[in-house]
């Protein structure tokens, strides 16, 4: 069969590297996006769905930040946006780094805090700047992406 007769391969099939070895699941790049009504019930939901996607792609170390985070970055544009819906991503930028992306239709960039010591809020992007690689804010159209990124294995 000559190359122009096979047949497309699916997509998020394993791409073939040097006589047809396929990428292992944990090394390949990939994406994952999904809508969520503006709701408390959302962060939940977005935080399992980014976990089990981590799982998946064989890697479970770094669901559990990644949980951490996706809850953060929803719970503000849930609480903070004023949107209906939040869009939420997690994309394997690079076989040591994934980034997480939270989009809501707020031109309002979030900032850190400076919460006393008894204030129960204001924490959050802190927590999201210690666990992340590095995180970031960028307006587009119709609103902003809030994004931030994880070493996979703990590295920094």
């Amino acid at each position: 069969m000559t190359t122009a007769e096979r047949p497309p391969r699916p997509s998020g099939a394993a791409t073939p590297r040097s006589r047809g070895a396929a990428v292992p699941a944990a090394s390949r790049l990939g994406r994952h996006q999904a809508r969520y009504p503006a709701r408390e019930t959302s962060v939940r939901a977005a935080r399992r769905a980014v976990a089990g996607v981590l799982r998946d792609w064989g890697l479970p170390g770094t669901a559990v930040t990644a949980e951490q985070v996706v809850s953060e970055l929803v719970s503000n544009a849930v609480q903070h946006s004023g949107a209906t819906t939040v869009g939420v991503s997690v994309t394997r930028i690079s076989p040591a780094r994934v980034r997480l992306v939270v989009t809501d239709t707020s031109p309002v960039r979030p900032h850190t805090g400076a919460p006393e010591e008894d204030d129960e809020h204001g924490r959050g992007l802190l927590l999201v700047g210690a666990l992340a690689v590095c995180w970031g804010c960028d307006r587009v159209p119709g609103g902003k992406r809030v994004w931030a990124e994880l070493c996979l294995g703990g590295e920094m």
